[in-house]
């Protein structure tokens, strides 16, 4: 499959960046903490799966706010902001209605918009989603205590350690040199 443009929209005075592709009933790909739609293709693994979702779907998928091709924020979003990058994506795709596909924290944001706006949305996936900060919170203290302190060395070697991060996150993918680049 041929690399998509990257288009843009805006949300508020937000830029984000988008790309459509494949064929089929829409999707609308909600990515996990970290991603970057260009950077996506050059990974083999990522790039299969792409592949795989275009010959089935017209996929639509973004960069959050903050994160990969779109407009860096000065504070952080609220997760309502965040559904309104959803909806602002939707239209500039020209989608009314859409299936949702949430990775990791972006099954929050699916899971929110598809409550705030089940008219539009056919089907919800959830991949890897996460409880959220109420239910973090629930965890028995000694898991807590592990989990913030993981997040700790991610937030401290960000960008330095990427081992560490695929190790924790992906271990599959632990022994894959172009993967963990």
């Amino acid at each position: 499959m041929e690399i998509p443009a990257t288009l843009y929209t805006k949300s508020g005075g937000t830029k984000l960046a988008y790309q459509i592709f494949g064929s089929g009933p829409p999707v609308i790909l909600i990515p996990p903490l970290i991603s970057n739609i260009e950077l996506g293709w050059e990974q083999e693994l990522y790039r299969r799966v792409l592949d795989y979702f275009g010959r089935h779907a017209t996929v639509i998928h973004f960069d959050k706010r903050g994160i990969g091709m779109s407009d860096r924020f000065d504070r952080l979003p609220t997760l309502e902001e965040r559904i309104g990058d959803i909806t602002a994506v939707m239209g500039a795709a020209g989608v009314g209605r859409a299936s949702l596909f949430g990775l990791s924290e972006g099954g929050l944001m699916a899971q929110l918009f598809a409550t705030l706006h089940p008219e539009r949305v056919d089907k919800l996936v959830l991949i890897n989603s996460i409880l959220g900060a109420n239910g973090v919170w629930s965890y028995p203290e000694e898991m807590l205590g592990d989990l913030l302190v993981k997040f700790a060395h991610v937030v401290e070697t960000w960008g330095r350690d990427p081992q560490y991060f695929v190790d924790w996150f992906i271990p599959g993918q632990s022994d894959n040199p172009s993967f963990v680049a």
